[in-house]
């Protein structure tokens, strides 16, 4: 087991690339598929706009994965391995709902990359196995 100030840098700089994932585009965008948030008038601030052509325009410039992003806040717990994940929004039943969205979205994400970094490994081995392989006549 390491101590010291290297295992403390080495923690520090795992559970700050776990926040990046946690606040990524592929993460945010999980959510933003499954609760339909490209469309949604109230979450993208646009419930105002009443005027349908208007309405239309600004739903097509706007960046629903962005406003999630900058809504989305990482909170690490003090002296903790234990990070709370917050959504801003007026409604705070939303607001909880967003975060668990963006915790189960995180784990989604990660296992999808292990499972592609997995396939990756063993197409890479199984193509060594075949060069090896002595040609039959």
């Amino acid at each position: 087991v390491e101590t010291g100030a290297s295992s403390y840098l080495m923690a520090k700089e795992y559970f700050e690339t776990q926040y990046k994932i946690i606040t990524s585009r592929a993460v945010a965008q999980r959510v933003i598929d499954k609760y339909q948030l490209a469309r949604d008038v109230r979450f993208l601030g646009l419930e105002d706009v009443r005027d349908e052509g208007k309405l239309k325009l600004a739903l097509e410039k706007m960046d629903p994965v962005a406003v999630l992003q900058e809504r989305l806040k990482i909170v690490p717990v003090k002296d903790s391995r234990v990070a709370q994940i917050q959504v801003e929004d007026r409604d705070p039943k939303w607001s909880a709902t967003l975060a668990n969205a963006v915790a189960d979205a995180y784990i989604a994400e990660t296992l999808s990359v292990k499972s592609t970094t997995t396939q990756g490994a063993s197409d890479w081995l199984e193509q060594q196995l075949a060069d090896r392989r002595p040609a039959r006549a």
